[in-house]
């Protein structure tokens, strides 16, 4: 379902942001319930107590501060939506089943769902690397959370499979 904008351009139906920018009520609602998600979780890291180094502690604070902000650019950009919703899906599946007793809560867990819902964002991210603008912010904002990702998912690969098989 769509409407024509003042340019003739096919814009789906929606919350109107502009003249020629239109989301859907389901993207609109997902984007909120994402950074609903997120919130929580970046304040108890940022201000809660944590048994980690100093080292490991800003390193959490900078990947959650990656996905905290992707919701800011989720409205315009398909990666955006991609880490966004990488980083609620995987926090909410790894707290649910600690939470749950499913699953116990540890760092193996975290490592997994990592694995699972990262790696799809990240070849997303990847797969769009020509056709972004390098220069804009959301084009750098784009680069950052893409290598903050692989450099986390290169940790995460190796921690999975020691807690999986070894």
């Amino acid at each position: 379902m769509s409407t024509a904008d003042v340019s003739g351009n096919a814009v789906p139906r929606g919350i109107r942001l502009g003249p020629n920018l239109s989301i859907g009520y389901l993207s609109a609602a997902l984007i909120l319930l994402g950074a609903a998600i997120l919130v929580p979780i970046a304040y108890s890291v940022y201000f809660g107590p944590s048994g980690w180094s100093p080292g490991l502690t800003w390193w959490i604070r900078w990947m959650i501060t990656i996905g905290v902000s992707s919701a800011i650019f989720a409205v315009k950009h398909t990666g955006a939506r991609w880490v966004l919703a990488a980083y609620a899906v995987n926090h909410s599946v790894a707290i649910g089943t600690g939470m749950s007793g499913l699953v116990p809560m540890s760092d193996g867990l975290i490592n997994v769902t990592h694995v699972v819902f990262w790696t799809p964002a990240v070849i997303v991210l990847a797969r769009s690397l020509r056709t972004i603008d390098r220069g804009s912010v959301y084009g750098v904002w784009h680069m950052v959370a893409m290598a903050t990702m692989i450099i986390s998912l290169v940790f995460d690969y190796r921690d999975a499979f020691k807690y999986l098989f070894l």
